[in-house]
């Protein structure tokens, strides 16, 4: 295994998931129930920190052990063993670059087997001339997603079939990052819906824009979370988990109308109704949700200010700058 460069407190020791619920993980905002754009600021990725989160058919709990983090050549790569036997899951992966909340969503349907005992992926963080922007683009070797900034500071989360992508990538890195790249430009430049995107703000009051592209399966998320003081993981979680009922919805019926509305909400209230109740069991089994509003309100006031963060979590009370981080880096 190549050495291991760390930053200057370890990044993450354990990740803990909950089957049928919402992931729990070595995130720091989401220990503290919280999820905030304004938490900890440690450097030009605001450090890499990842949350796996897993589904299957059991209500099982697991604990896996992060085995490594590395930067090398522009690319981070966090290495986390797997359960022994076989099961079948879908992962994704969600991670913080440049301050903003990013997530990249993958509903691939993986195979862990006891020949299989690590899963690695890998953040390439891209800047294509043809998007005035860094992209950012996961991958692992069932596929890819991707991601990149607007002018506005909202994310865009392209929710990608893996095949078209994968199949460029195994034919080379180079060209699987231009094609992505410009995948990701033609999302970009697409006009916005403003009917689809006005009635679907009404009937979940949520993202902020939302766009599909029916001739690939894609589904393109506009992130509304970054305007918000903290959102909590379940909130996340659940935007993550309808990503391709509403993918499937939007290109079924590209008009949105009164029957529309009422469908949508329809699926997510039956949704919420479901997973509801196992997110909170989940959160009151890892300990992260508060028994009492005081402890909430102290919790929240932690995760929106950086220097009690840091104290929070073991941390120097500064900001971590991007000198420190090189110099990490290299040490």
């Amino acid at each position: 295994m190549p050495k291991v460069k760390r930053l200057g407190a370890p990044l993450l020791t354990k990740i803990h998931m909950i089957i049928h619920g919402v992931s729990i993980s070595g995130l720091p905002w989401t220990a503290t129930a919280q999820l905030s754009s304004t938490c900890v600021k440690r450097g030009p990725f605001d450090t890499l920190l990842g949350e796996l989160a897993m589904e299957a058919n059991a209500e099982v709990r697991y604990e896996h052990d992060v085995r490594a983090m590395e930067f090398e050549s522009g690319r981070w790569t966090v290495s986390a063993s797997t359960p022994a036997g076989t099961r079948t899951v879908a992962a994704r992966f969600l991670v913080a670059a440049d301050g903003m909340m990013s997530s990249v969503a993958s509903r691939l349907q993986v195979q862990y087997s006891m020949f299989r005992r690590s899963i690695t992926f890998t953040l390439y963080k891209y800047v294509p001339n043809t998007v005035q922007s860094d992209c950012y683009i996961l991958v692992d070797e069932w596929g890819a997603q991707a991601c990149v900034p607007t002018t506005d500071g909202d994310m865009i989360y392209v929710i990608q079939r893996p095949a078209a992508l994968f199949d460029s990538f195994k034919a080379g890195p180079q060209r699987f990052l231009r094609e992505a790249a410009t995948r990701i430009a033609n999302f970009v430049t697409l006009p916005p819906q403003a009917t689809l995107c006005e009635g679907f703000r009404r009937a979940l009051n949520q993202p902020s824009f939302i766009r599909a592209m029916p001739d690939t399966g894609a589904c393109l998320i506009g992130d509304a979370w970054s305007h918000k003081d903290s959102v909590t993981a379940q909130g996340i979680t659940d935007a993550l988990l309808d990503a391709d009922l509403l993918a499937e919805l939007i290109i079924a019926r590209p008009h949105v109308d009164a029957r529309f509305e009422q469908e949508l909400k329809l699926q997510w209230a039956q949704r919420t109704e479901l997973y509801t109740g196992e997110v909170e069991r989940a959160h009151r089994l890892a300990g992260f949700l508060p028994a009492t509003p005081l402890q909430i309100e102290e919790l929240q006031m932690i995760a929106r200010n950086p220097e009690l963060s840091s104290k929070f979590l073991g941390l120097d009370a500064k900001t971590y700058s991007e000198k420190d981080f090189l110099k990490d880096l290299t040490a």
